[in-house]
């Protein structure tokens, strides 16, 4: 098989191009301008992804460009030349990407996403302060924590202090955490499967701490999961303990 061609542009070149498209520098690299609302001047390195053959696209960073601060034809070769480095070696550049984004993601970033896409369907008139106050208020000791480190202790941490004096909130409160993180999981950036399965066990071992007014607290509340196992691991959410 033929080598395909490198260092096709120059760095004058590089620097001013103007016309929309993927310019190629060979070997993956492009450098991608493109005008009007979506307006961006960017490396890009381009490949097939082994065994399925689908192409897929990881951005290097934005391009130097005239009168504009960018990384220059000289680095971008260089990380053109790690990446193709990683595929030699068959690994997936792409999907490395997606697991260090997914690694830095934390509850706080993830629940005020996840709760500026289901608001619209909200009908009552305080249910997205309610949301919003559990979210951003109660739930501040794990904001800055990643998804994946977050431990079942740490949302006891939340729950216990209230759960004996205003019930109910703690309830919806727990209900809420509990599906963002299940969006989470969805989407593959949550903590593991069986992170609600975790909360249940730690849950149940203290149902028997009773009131006289309150009965048990935190009540275990019954879920049917496909799938789900009988006995869940200890630890973290994902059944490993936090880093």
């Amino acid at each position: 098989m033929a080598k395909r061609q490198l260092h096709k542009l120059s760095a004058r070149e590089a620097e001013t191009i103007i016309e929309p498209g993927r310019h190629s520098d060979g070997g993956g690299l492009y450098l991608a301008i493109e005008t009007g609302a979506h307006a961006r001047r960017q490396w890009i390195f381009l490949y097939r992804a082994r065994g399925t053959g689908k192409r897929r696209e990881i951005g290097l960073g934005a391009a130097k460009g005239k009168g504009r601060d960018g990384i220059s034809l000289a680095d971008a070769r260089l990380k053109a030349a790690d990446t193709r480095k990683r595929l030699a070696e068959g690994k997936d550049p792409a999907a490395e990407r997606r697991a260090e984004i997914v690694a830095a993601t934390t509850f706080g970033e993830f629940a005020d996403a996840f709760l500026v896409s289901i608001k619209a369907g909200f009908k009552g008139k305080n249910t997205l302060a309610d949301w919003t106050r559990d979210l951003k208020v109660r739930c501040k000791p794990i904001r800055g924590i990643e998804l994946a480190n977050i431990t079942v202790n740490d949302v006891l941490g939340i729950l216990s202090p209230i759960w004996m004096t205003i019930n109910r909130t703690a309830r919806e409160t727990r209900s809420r955490i509990e599906r963002v993180l299940d969006a989470a999981e969805a989407r593959g950036v949550g903590p593991g499967p069986r992170h609600v399965e975790n909360l249940e066990a730690a849950v149940a071992e203290v149902e028997a701490v009773e009131t006289p007014s309150q009965g048990c607290a935190l009540q275990r509340r019954p879920r049917h999961r496909a799938g789900a196992a009988s006995q869940p691991r200890s630890g973290g959410y994902g059944g490993q303990p936090r880093r």
